[in-house]
């Protein structure tokens, strides 16, 4: 971490950045059950700031933060869960392709393009 002469900011490493972002990328994962899309942006980017300008060591303003799990849990309302339509997605992609080498995806392609 360094200063900045001219603005008198604190300026973190480029590993420091790579673990914000890596903290903010699972918070965000563990946000979507709870805020909105544009509320949760909102939140990773005020909180992106933040981290970046705290003077502190980044390890103690991490911990301070908790897990992203924790940190997430505390900003749900009333435990409402949204559903966690990324997970979804992913799942789905996942059982396509444990499907698709069995050859049973393209057995109908193939029928209607055969030649008798």
């Amino acid at each position: 971490m360094t200063i900045s002469p001219c603005t008198k900011e604190f300026r973190r490493s480029i590993r420091d950045r790579m673990r914000i972002e890596s903290y903010l990328t699972r918070l965000a994962w563990h946000l979507e059950g709870v805020l909105p899309g544009a509320e949760r942006k909102a939140t990773t980017k005020t909180l992106r700031r933040e981290l970046l300008a705290d003077p502190r060591n980044l390890t103690t303003a991490l911990v301070d933060l908790g897990a992203p799990r924790v940190l997430a849990a505390r900003y749900a309302d009333e435990g409402q869960q949204r559903p966690l339509w990324s997970i979804g997605v992913i799942i789905a992609g996942i059982a396509l392709l444990a499907y698709w080498p069995t050859g049973q995806f393209s057995s109908p392609i193939r029928a209607a393009y055969s030649r008798p």
